[in-house]
């Protein structure tokens, strides 16, 4: 929800229009079963009493009606196209943050996130967030206005009912809650493995020269249906949790709807109150079980959008790890263009990956690296490069420390002196 909130706040304005369009109309929508009651209560009576049979009344009554349901259906639509071009917009922005620091983030740090979890994050999570950024100015705003607005209107017209009416919500709201306590974990869970999936999907494209030429297809395909049934079983465990809250809801105001048609059925006999007002009535009722349903969709998406907010956040509140430099590199040549001192450096802080390595090229000279896989000859170029910062050492250009020099003057001209990546045939 804070996300969410962050996201609207540069569109202010454009929500305040929104969500009054919203509620205006919500509010249009609850006059009209108010009036059918005073139609078929006062009106037709009247109308029947008098011997004139003139229905200019009740034709001025109906064009009211008419006025206020286009009124509220021209208010709905402009308020729903708003809130998707605010629900974009404000994506829109977030998904450029987002990219912006991953781009920002050290190579250590995308390795520790992942590159398939960074992809999920910026397509599947983004897009639960327009979603919910989206559903809730649409069934946010009008859900709520519908439930209270439907409940101070059954009391206006019966009291008693209201109260039957009312017992229940109790009932619902708890099941809305201990459901949603549930959903939360298991969409953020479900994210992981789509995580997994995408992760199996980039490793396939890449190396799809080598698994065909291995014969390794058929092997492919069955760890990819594994990950994909893994993402399916998440989502379905995830999902059927939360569609509990639906059909457990319908059951308990249906219960009430024939409670309060039996009471009103009593109350109509004994002259306590009129058929028109039971019409309206069980219309409120029906606007409110709408509303209550709209409201559970809100919470199942929020849920999900909860569990992406989380996986975005941490992304956006990761602190940078590696510092760019000051300096400006003065190319003397009396000094060596490179020079590896004692330089240690582990991928994963256990296991070393390169221990006490020392070096010095000086302009025109020549270094070969000769090595198997995984002997260390990638991860040179990859501290030279600074795509990650050594444990301990130093490496230095034109003898000033790396992780001293600005990134922008990093554009040093190594042809001067050349290392050869040398792979023997194993």
């Amino acid at each position: 929800m804070k996300m969410i909130l962050r996201l609207v706040k540069p569109y202010w304005r454009m929500l305040t229009i929104s969500l009054t369009f919203k509620s205006v109309g919500a509010l249009a929508d609850l006059f009209l079963p108010w009036l059918i009651a005073y139609m078929i209560d006062t009106e037709i009576p009247k109308l029947q009493a008098d011997s004139t049979s003139n229905l200019n009344s009740l034709y001025m009554l109906g064009g009211w009606m008419v006025l206020i349901a286009f009124l509220g259906l021209y208010l709905n639509v402009a308020a729903n196209r708003k809130a998707e071009m605010i629900a974009a917009l404000s994506v829109k922005g977030l998904r450029h943050d987002l990219f912006s620091k991953i781009e920002r983030l050290s190579a250590n740090q995308v390795d520790q996130l992942t590159r398939p979890s960074l992809i999920s994050r910026m397509t599947t999570d983004t897009y639960n967030m327009y979603n919910a950024t989206a559903s809730m100015q649409r069934l946010g705003v009008r859900a709520p206005v519908l439930l209270i607005g439907g409940v101070l209107m059954s009391l206006l017209l019966d009291p008693l009912l209201t109260l039957i009416m009312l017992a229940i919500l109790p009932l619902i709201t708890v099941i809305v809650y201990f459901t949603s306590r549930k959903g939360i974990p298991l969409y953020k869970k479900s994210q992981g493995y789509v995580d997994l999936l995408v992760r199996k999907l980039r490793e396939y494209i890449s190396g799809a020269r080598v698994v065909r030429a291995l014969s390794m297809s058929e092997h492919e395909m069955n760890a990819f249906d594994d990950a994909n049934q893994n993402t399916v079983n998440a989502e379905l465990k995830a999902n059927i949790t939360m569609a509990k809250i639906n059909p457990m809801m319908n059951t308990v105001m249906n219960i009430g709807l024939v409670l309060v048609l039996i009471a009103g059925a009593y109350r109509i006999a004994e002259g306590q109150t009129e058929i028109g007002k039971i019409m309206a009535f069980v219309t409120y009722f029906t606007i409110i079980l709408n509303a209550m349903m709209s409201i559970t969709r809100v919470f199942v998406l929020a849920s999900r959008a909860t569990a992406s907010g989380e996986r975005i956040d941490e992304v956006l509140d990761m602190p940078i790890d590696m510092k760019d430099g000051t300096e400006i590199v003065d190319k003397d040549p009396s000094k060596p263009i490179i020079e590896f001192k004692n330089v240690y450096f582990s991928y994963n802080q256990k296991e070393s990956n390169l221990k006490n390595i020392s070096f010095k090229l000086y302009q025109g000279q020549t270094l070969g690296i000769i090595g198997a896989t995984g002997s260390g000859k990638t991860t040179i170029i990859n501290l030279l490069m600074r795509f990650y910062d050594v444990d301990s050492g130093a490496i230095e250009i034109y003898g000033k420390n790396i992780k001293d020099i600005s990134q922008n003057d990093f554009s040093i001209d190594f042809n001067c002196s050349r290392i050869d990546i040398i792979k023997p045939h194993e």
